[in-house]
């Protein structure tokens, strides 16, 4: 879907005719907040759906500080980040020099500072900082869950200016149920229809997202694998 439609869909939801009490700037926020939501909901599932990655230059130091405020070149925290602003962190992996993501030693994750400081091959995310369990002189990967992008405008939800907003078409009417959740506070009105479909089509995608897009090979399976594997 489209964010316009998904938008019209919201409006047909709360049938508000009166524009001064749900204005255009109303609608968006409250679709980029059902946005959010749904993407949670996702990564509930499958962390790696909406994941991305940065490489990192680690230069002769036991941790990298991943803020803008800081002295790097790439930075995915902070008020103003280079890339993407992470959210979760997934994994970290010493590259070879090819720069190929295939051929990454992946990293663990330590739970204290005791060990990261008494293991080898380790990292742990504090505060702005990725430290690593040695003095570092790598070129890193670092795979994370970034924030949801805003999508929705004043602009984009009018009909025929919508955008793509990506490939979960089938459950977009979820955003649309989120949203309704906002609009319910600001209207003081619960709906118990809307809370009822929207339970129905979470667990349906919790469904679809659980049997994997790739037929037969379930991504949930894969990252538990992992994580058994490399801790």
């Amino acid at each position: 879907m489209l964010t316009s439609e998904v938008a019209e869909l919201f409006r047909a939801y709360t049938d508000e005719s009166d524009a001064t009490f749900l204005s255009d700037a109303d609608v968006a926020t409250f679709l980029n907040i059902a946005y959010k939501q749904f993407r949670q909901q996702v990564q509930r599932q499958d962390n790696f759906y909406f994941a991305t990655r940065v490489q990192i230059n680690v230069a002769n130091v036991r941790a990298y500080d991943l803020s803008s405020t800081g002295p790097n070149p790439v930075t995915i925290l902070g008020p103003a980040p280079t890339d993407a602003k992470l959210t979760r962190m997934l994994r970290v992996g010493i590259d070879d020099s090819t720069g190929n993501l295939t051929s990454s030693v992946y990293l663990r994750p330590a739970r204290s500072s005791v060990e990261l400081t008494n293991d080898i091959m380790r990292y742990m995310l504090e505060g702005t900082l990725l430290r690593f369990s040695g003095v570092s002189n790598q070129r890193m990967n670092i795979e994370y869950v970034p924030e949801a992008p805003s999508l929705f405008t004043t602009v984009n939800i009018q009909s025929g200016a919508g955008v793509d907003i990506d490939n979960l078409s089938d459950y977009h009417d979820l955003i649309a149920l989120y949203a309704y959740r906002q609009y319910a506070i600001k209207d003081f009105n619960s709906n118990p229809v809307v809370e009822v479909q929207l339970a129905e089509r979470k667990a349906e995608m919790t469904e679809y997202l659980q049997e994997g897009r790739a037929f037969n090979a379930r991504s949930t399976v894969i990252a538990v694998d992992e994580m058994d594997y490399f801790n």
